[in-house]
């Protein structure tokens, strides 16, 4: 499941409008390779369900030590729930993780932006653990569904492919025509260009480098 398709990323393109097979089949690579350089960027890492990192919707499971108070930040988002149970959370203090028995109520909590899962005030489970040892365990789905990416990241990521497509062609040289503009080359030829990451960077989650 690509972030955009070929035809979308021609956009990014000079003189590209309408690939061939072949030409497709390149643009994919292309495409997924610009995802997984954002993606990283952002923070996205370690997912459980894909074999490299993405901004659109994939699984991840984390173990957490107990933060106290009715806050536990999860540090992918947004968070996807279509149904109640594509978030579980297990606050168990014996660290089973059977499922069952310490599984937190969805009824007990409510989403809030930026990946933070708060406890309600009449939670029947008060608060989370306080402890230093791994006592929770979360299970969901992070990122973002495809054909809605918010524009500015759209952007980056057009602008990534661009960038990453002009690449196969510009060694030794200094910059890169990306449509109507001249983007400076960075040394390092697998880097990220500051151009992108300045569209990418209201996305960055919490607690990823920068």
């Amino acid at each position: 499941m690509p972030v955009m398709t070929a035809e979308e990323a021609c956009q990014w393109i000079p003189g590209l409008s309408d690939p061939d097979t072949d030409t497709a089949a390149l643009l994919d690579a292309v495409i997924a390779r610009a995802d997984s350089m954002v993606a990283t960027e952002l923070g996205y890492t370690g997912a459980t369900d894909a074999d490299t990192e993405t901004v659109l919707e994939t699984d991840y499971e984390r173990f957490f030590a107990g933060p106290g108070g009715r806050e536990l930040q999860l540090p992918y988002y947004p968070i996807v729930v279509a149904d109640p149970g594509d978030l579980l959370i297990e606050d168990d203090p014996n660290e089973a993780f059977d499922g069952t028995s310490y599984l937190v109520p969805s009824s007990d909590y409510v989403l809030r932006p930026g990946g933070i899962v708060l406890l309600t005030v009449a939670s029947s489970w008060g608060t989370w653990s306080e402890t230093d040892d791994e006592v929770i365990r979360v299970r969901w789905t992070a990122g973002y569904a495809e054909g809605a990416i918010p524009g500015r990241l759209f952007e980056g990521l057009g602008t990534m492919v661009g960038v990453l497509w002009a690449r196969r062609s510009s060694i030794g040289k200094d910059s890169v025509s990306i449509g109507q503009r001249q983007t400076i080359m960075p040394r390092k030829p697998r880097s990220i260009p500051d151009e992108v990451l300045d569209l990418i960077a209201p996305y960055r989650l919490v607690g990823a480098l920068l």
